[in-house]
């Protein structure tokens, strides 16, 4: 892999219950906000993501990555390539 493949999988991954998790699906269309209109599901619910707010049509669906797990080693991949994460701080 070169750096912008790594880069591009760092912004589509994210770290759950011990697994890093590969979006492969519209998930990728997500966005960060610290004002988010959604969130995930925990564990274990039989859908991943709800509406916390009313989204209308041509609103982006976003999340607060913040509130996700990110361990010390997913950070420092992250910085270490230039991942600009910067819902999070080491």
């Amino acid at each position: 892999m070169n750096k912008e493949q790594i880069l591009d999988w760092l912004d589509h991954v994210y770290h759950c219950n011990g697994s890093v998790v590969d979006i492969l699906d519209d998930g990728k269309l997500f966005n960060h906000s610290s004002e988010p209109n959604s969130y995930s599901a925990p564990e274990g619910e039989d859908v991943n993501s709800y509406a916390i707010k009313d989204i209308q049509i041509g609103d982006e669906i976003c999340e607060d990555y913040g509130a996700f797990e990110w361990p010390a080693w997913f950070k420092d991949l992250c910085y270490e390539f230039g991942a600009g994460m910067d819902y999070f701080e080491i």
